[in-house]
């Protein structure tokens, strides 16, 4: 917890402003990354954080991406279709390292962590980053999905072959097939959905369903092709 909160330090007051020329003070960078540790996993609107931190709509844009070509931050742009549905317009934002989103967060173990309200929006994250990573997916394959107030998927995957896998995050141990994720395949026309869970093996929830191990996640390639 010290390295990493001594790296966020840095990084804030010595490393960004000598990658790029910013008018934020410290303790402004400061502000603006816990807002963005406590808004990881949710959609993210440039105005509204702006208000918070009493700068313009254009500063908190250009800060975000700074983030993102530190490669601190992850954007996952919404996945639009034709389903004709009121489409959620926002993108989603999440720390890619974990061990920096628990120190912004003051999560020292795991227990803080599974009593953390944010146990889930870390789960999300942390499987995210590792499918990502471990399929070798470029950004311009990653979405995430939603239609406000109904289904919704974590992540939704654009393979080469033209059809859209989806993955959902949870962090239960025994993850069941929802009216969600039904929507979802109908909706996107999904080919397959993927939940990854903390548990120890892998099982079908259904038909174009099925339940993978994060121990597991090394076959993500077999699982899109």
């Amino acid at each position: 917890m010290e390295w990493r909160s001594n790296y966020i330090a840095q990084f804030l007051g010595r490393d960004l402003p000598a990658l790029a020329e910013t008018k934020l003070t410290t303790e402004q960078l400061r502000r603006f990354f816990l807002l963005l540790a406590h808004h990881h996993g949710q959609y993210w609107n440039h105005s509204e954080i702006a208000s918070v931190l009493g700068v313009n709509y254009k500063t908190v844009q250009r800060h975000v991406e700074l983030f993102k070509g530190a490669y601190l931050l992850r954007e996952l742009p919404p996945y639009f279709n034709n389903a004709g549905k009121r489409l959620r317009k926002a993108p989603k934002l999440y720390i890619r390292d974990t061990g920096l989103l628990h120190a912004l967060l003051g999560v020292r173990d795991r227990s803080q962590l599974y009593a953390s309200p944010q146990l889930g929006a870390s789960w999300e994250g942390f499987g995210i980053e590792q499918a990502v990573c471990l399929a070798n997916l470029r950004d311009e394959q990653c979405f995430t999905w939603s239609v406000q107030g109904g289904a919704e998927v974590d992540l939704v995957i654009q393979t080469g072959s033209g059809h859209a896998i989806g993955i959902e995050f949870k962090a239960a141990d025994a993850p069941r097939q929802t009216r969600s994720m039904t929507a979802a395949i109908e909706s996107l026309e999904l080919s397959k959905l993927i939940v990854v869970y903390p548990g120890d093996k892998d099982y079908r929830l259904g038909d174009m369903v099925e339940a993978v191990s994060i121990q597991n996640l090394g076959r993500i390639k077999e699982l899109l092709a």
